[in-house]
């Protein structure tokens, strides 16, 4: 798993037992169901979520290989594509449910700087 630049100060956030349960999550979801996540639409489409846990943590993620097959690069623009394989899942952003605003927020300023 990687997770994205942009994010990597919501990952430090979370409790290393967090970061541990994402990281087994985001294994299992990817080996054996990786499309019982929640795949997003509007302005977070490309992105799939995660919530079938204990707490409030939610997962936002992107499969790489489903990213470049949807035509999602663009939109989630990450900077290290060229460099990743099909088979990464990439984390976007991990915590509770209402990082979905912050999410949404930072993916918009992402897209509107690539404009420029």
């Amino acid at each position: 798993m990687i997770v994205d630049k942009m994010w990597r100060p919501h990952w430090n956030r979370l409790s290393e037992a967090q970061q541990k349960l994402v990281d087994d999550k985001i294994m299992h979801i990817i080996r054996f169901k990786p499309y019982e996540s929640e795949g997003l639409g509007g302005e977070l489409a490309g992105l799939r979520s995660y919530n079938k846990l204990e707490s409030d943590l939610r997962i936002y993620f992107a499969i790489c290989y489903e990213c470049r097959k949807g035509g999602f690069v663009k939109v989630n623009n990450c900077p290290d594509c060229q460099e990743i394989e099909n088979d990464v899942v990439k984390l976007f952003a991990a915590g509770p449910h209402s990082l979905l605003d912050t999410l949404g927020r930072e993916r918009r300023k992402r897209i509107d700087k690539r404009k420029k």
